[in-house]
């Protein structure tokens, strides 16, 4: 999870959310707050020059980095196996000075039901998951990953061979960020699983979450406009959709999981924090188990 400094602004454009698509238009969304210019908080403008500034976006065309298929950036990782791949200096990411890379991981003809979790290398494997899927099925989700100081990251698999693509589409600059607006990336870190009760139970029909979310996973406890965070449904009783936002305000309508019975669906999400440091998440139909890093 990641979250992007300071209070600004914030406008109902590009919060409607649905699926796989609507995640990068999410993305989009966080990446134009991420490079607010001197324009002001919150004011959007284009920049004659790359951004340099700690904590700032700088968007790439989308490059294959890594195709285990073909044995592009490396080989298929097996049960429990662990993908190590270079992204700096690759796909128009430079070779210092990044923070973190936006990511489109893609599963293909996996042998078994599992998942796949992107981290630094060098860093503690997290217990969270990016793209979650069954066995031969194919399966993309956005993410943003930390870069470990080797300019390296980590791939898990948990079950199976699995063949995995990632497309890089842009890069956040390291340092440390001070500027509205700016991102800040963290190790993910898991904060919501209503399996286990952490951060709350399970929302039932038409049933709502209020998640704090300041202060945990390593974000600060103040100064936080969003957080970018990968939701996870998994064994819903019912076809449904989540819904997140900032609590204390209105409920948009908009959809940022969609799922049917049984299906276990994971999707990135920017989701502006309440003034008093927390989320809800809403659950349309039947009982929800929700996972949130």
């Amino acid at each position: 999870m990641v979250f992007v400094r300071n209070r600004v602004t914030r406008s109902a454009t590009g919060r409607v959310a649905a699926s796989a698509v609507a995640v990068a238009v999410l993305a989009s969304a966080a990446i134009a707050v991420a490079s607010v210019s001197s324009g002001g908080a919150g004011a959007v403008t284009s920049q004659a020059s790359p951004p340099s500034a700690p904590g700032s976006y700088v968007s790439l065309a989308p490059s294959r980095i890594l195709d285990t298929r073909s044995h592009l950036g490396a080989s298929a990782p097996g049960n429990r196996g662990t993908v190590i791949l270079a992204v700096t200096g690759h796909g128009g990411v430079p070779a210092t000075g990044v923070a973190a890379v936006v990511l489109n991981l893609t599963v293909t003809k996996p042998t078994g039901s599992g998942y796949i979790t992107a981290w630094a290398d060098g860093a503690a494997q997290p217990k969270a998951s990016n793209v979650n899927f069954t066995k031969g099925q194919t399966v993309a989700n956005l993410a943003v990953v930390p870069v470990g100081a080797d300019g390296k990251i980590k791939i898990y698999n948990f079950s199976g061979v699995s063949q995995v693509i990632g497309d890089v589409s842009g890069y956040y600059l390291d340092g440390n960020p001070t500027a509205s607006g700016a991102f800040v990336a963290l190790a993910p870190s898991r904060i919501l699983d209503t399996r286990s009760r952490l951060g709350a139970a399970a929302p039932g029909n038409s049933g709502r979450v209020v998640l704090a979310v300041n202060g945990h996973g390593g974000v600060p406890a103040t100064g936080v406009a969003a957080v970018v965070m990968n939701l996870t449904v998994t064994k819903p009783t019912g076809t449904s959709y989540l819904t997140a936002w900032a609590d204390g305000t209105t409920q948009p309508k908009a959809s940022n999981v969609n799922f049917t019975k049984g299906q276990t669906v994971a999707n990135l999400a920017v989701i502006p924090v309440g003034a008093n440091g927390k989320i809800d998440i809403y659950n349309f139909s039947g009982v929800s188990q929700v996972i949130g890093d």
